[in-house]
């Protein structure tokens, strides 16, 4: 819930920190922080690396897992009891069979172009 996320947050950054930044308005550009850039990068190469033309969630779980930089999100996430083995291997999982649909999904458009060509 977002409340336990603000309560894991609070355990990490202390609670000296109000909502108040968060409820100022957007700005046009976020300033990302080095880590969370690090994260996105992390996560684009993971999203190339299995052949795919998109950056979810789970690429950016994979990274996040990856990147030494990234401890203060872990922090955050384990505050809030989250078991970084059953997010790595649900996160592996998922990609795999998407990899493999999308695999399966190609040669099929494949073979159909070659039968329509014949």
């Amino acid at each position: 819930t977002l409340e336990a996320a603000r309560e894991a947050r609070a355990k990490v950054f202390g609670a000296g920190t109000d909502d108040d930044e968060f409820k100022t308005p957007a700005k046009t550009e976020m300033p990302f922080s080095v880590a969370s850039k690090k994260v996105f990068e992390g996560a684009m190469e993971a999203s190339r690396a299995l052949g795919m033309n998109y950056v979810g969630p789970e690429h950016v779980v994979l990274s996040l897992m990856e990147e030494p930089s990234g401890e203060k999100a872990r922090a955050v996430l384990a505050a809030a009891e989250v078991d970084f083995e059953t997010i790595n291997e649900h996160t592996a999982s998922k990609l795999s069979a998407e990899v493999e649909e999308n695999s399966g999904k190609a040669e099929a458009e494949s073979g159909k172009k070659r039968r329509a060509a014949a």
